[in-house]
């Protein structure tokens, strides 16, 4: 079991506040269960999305789906994008520096983390395949596919 709790900012994102709503209960359901399994601390930097945040990423080159017909998981509160937070030697790694070592293991030690937190919840996620500008990957996006189980009911915290 990790020692990791979200920040502010990932809370702001899973559960919202008086500016911006959170994602699905079963996304921050996941997300919990993923921190709970990590070796590697991680940020969540992005849950819902409305049409017009959306529709801004769209217009400033961030995103190839518009909000208004082209909907990304994220407006029905389904998508989250995490980085890893990477220390090493004590310095800050560039969570998108991949050719470092150090780098790619921790976001493969996410990836397995949310992989887990997913089988155990019995749930399907995608990783990487939100928007994908300039033919780039999404490395920090991951949706969860489908519909909650029927088992499932309430909120982690």
């Amino acid at each position: 079991m990790s020692k990791f709790v979200f920040g502010k900012r990932s809370k702001v994102k899973l559960y919202g506040d008086d500016t911006i709503s959170g994602v699905r209960p079963i996304v921050a359901k996941l997300c919990c269960r993923a921190l709970l399994y990590s070796t590697v601390d991680f940020s969540i930097i992005d849950g819902f999305r409305s049409e017009r945040t959306q529709h801004d990423m769209f217009v400033n080159h961030r995103s190839e789906l518009d909000g208004y017909e082209k909907l990304s998981d994220h407006q029905y509160g389904m998508a989250i994008d995490v980085i890893p937070v990477i220390h090493y030697e004590g310095k800050k790694l560039n969570p998108f520096d991949t050719e470092n070592i150090h780098v790619a293991r921790a976001w493969l030690e996410v990836y397995r983390a949310f992989m887990r937190a997913a089988m155990k919840l019995h749930l399907v996620v995608e990783f990487g395949f939100g928007y994908n500008v300039g033919g780039g990957r999404d490395w920090p996006h991951i949706s969860v596919k489908g519909k909650a189980p029927k088992h499932f009911s309430g909120l982690a915290k």
